[in-house]
């Protein structure tokens, strides 16, 4: 589950508009970089990282990495303090 903050410049949002960026958000993490055609850089690299065997720990930041990396560049109306 996401919980986020929108950045105080876009401050008014009603419930469609807070719905749509929740959707928003999550079908941007389920696009893969290289997914969309006209935009190769576009998505998230969270796939990557769902089958290496690595500690869990390193999983959890890399995958917190990927997302808030992502985030901060597609998505700029978004402020994500923590992923839980």
């Amino acid at each position: 589950m996401f919980f986020f903050l929108l950045n105080q410049k876009y401050k008014q949002y009603n419930f469609y508009e807070t719905y749509q960026i929740k959707s928003d958000l999550i079908n941007f993490i389920l696009t893969n970089k290289g997914e969309r055609i006209e935009n190769p850089e576009f998505g998230c690299d969270v796939w990557r990282v769902i089958f290496e065997q690595i500690d869990s720990e390193i999983i959890e930041n890399t995958i917190e990495t990927y997302i808030m990396d992502a985030v901060s560049i597609w998505l700029p109306y978004l402020k994500i303090n923590e992923i839980i």
